[in-house]
């Protein structure tokens, strides 16, 4: 708990959640969560992982190139990968309506 400069804790939700807690455990009560209007729910929480999310997408849009993207992908393999899905869903449907029918026997008959 003493090393929150050195490790970002201000910055990092897994490491400020926890030392709140624990202080919240020994007896401070809830004044550690609401210090300062609460600021670390928006200012360590709330803008890291917006910024993470951004930064991710910024990166995928401007600077990724590979083919497992989800943002770079081209129409046609969107339309494939759609398509595929749709199969596999479409399948599954077939066969969970075929063992509701057939009552869920196993493979000798039985219930179960």
């Amino acid at each position: 708990m003493a090393f929150g400069y050195t490790t970002g804790a201000c910055l990092n939700p897994a490491r400020d959640f926890g030392p709140r807690m624990a202080t919240a455990a020994v007896g401070y009560g809830s004044e550690v969560f609401t210090v300062s209007d609460a600021w670390w729910i928006y200012g360590a929480w709330g803008a890291t992982i917006t910024g993470a999310l951004i930064g991710g997408g910024f990166y995928d849009v401007a600077i990724f190139v590979g083919g497992e993207s989800p943002i770079n992908y081209p129409r046609k393999r969107r339309r494939q990968a759609a398509e595929r899905v749709k199969g596999k869903a479409e399948k599954g449907w077939w066969i969970f309506k075929r063992d509701l029918e057939l009552g869920f026997k196993g493979e000798l008959g039985k219930e179960g």
